[in-house]
């Protein structure tokens, strides 16, 4: 509403369902590297073939019952039935293990924040800034989005750090941000330019 106007509100359930689907994909992210990197590219293109075919052939059926929400449940169903339910567990057993050892961790690191950042964002959208949307000009409303979405991510980045690692990664994460800092901070000296 605030970026595109209300006209196109009616594409929010398929955003939504997009905005699912990739996170949902995004499970699969690290053993697809790690396959890609041991060797595994004929694995992954036959099934990212089989995806992509399984997205097509939804794609036209769902899309012309339902429209661009039957677009993105295609999307999403392609990726619940090839990614996740046949490619996962074939990656697990090239890299000799199963797929739950191979979601688990990110789903340990990830669920806690997500848990409560998600209905934040929810309510703090639906609430507050979809008001003000309604009620400013575009600029205005885009820029409360932009506000409300970078205060989701950083609460997001807090509750990651504090729930979702454990206590030598969070030692990582705090030194990883604290040399970034003296980096920025310190001045440029004539031999590193």
């Amino acid at each position: 509403v605030a970026w595109v106007g209300p006209t196109y509100e009616r594409a929010t359930p398929a955003v939504v369902i997009l905005a699912i689907a990739f996170g949902l994909r995004s499970l699969g992210t690290a053993a697809v590297k790690i396959t890609s990197g041991s060797g595994g590219q004929r694995l992954i293109a036959l099934t990212s073939l089989a995806e992509v075919t399984t997205q097509v052939v939804l794609t036209a059926i769902l899309g012309a019952f339902f429209g661009i929400t039957g677009v993105a449940v295609a999307i999403l169903v392609a990726v619940v039935c090839v990614e996740l339910a046949i490619t996962l567990p074939l990656l697990g057993r090239r890299l000799g293990t199963g797929a739950i050892p191979l979601v688990a961790p990110v789903v340990r690191t990830h669920l806690p924040a997500l848990a409560i950042t998600g209905p934040l964002g929810y309510l703090l959208g639906e609430g507050p800034i979809l008001r003000f949307v309604n009620s400013h000009g575009r600029i205005a409303g885009t820029s409360a989005v932009v506000a409300g979405g970078l205060a989701i991510v950083f609460v997001y980045a807090m509750l990651f750090v504090a729930l979702g690692l454990d206590r030598a990664e969070r030692r990582g994460a705090v030194s990883w941000l604290r040399n970034a800092r003296n980096r920025t901070a310190a001045p440029i000296t004539e031999g590193e330019v």
